[in-house]
């Protein structure tokens, strides 16, 4: 039984992770999310943190 707790925790562990990161724009110190999971495409999302490091954000 413990086993089979043991799976179902793992299996909901990895699906409710996101791909996120957080951007600080340096100036003024406003941070945003940015998930994964809003845009259509990975290169969308890609896009969407080039622009924003484009526009002197840090994201981690």
């Amino acid at each position: 039984m413990k086993k089979i707790v043991f799976i179902f925790g793992i299996a909901f562990a990895f699906s409710s992770c996101t791909d996120c990161q957080d951007c600080t724009y340096v100036s003024e110190s406003t941070t945003t999310e940015v998930c994964r999971d809003d845009f259509a495409s990975n290169e969308d999302y890609q896009a969407a943190l080039l622009a924003l490091e484009q526009l002197e954000a840090e994201c981690k």
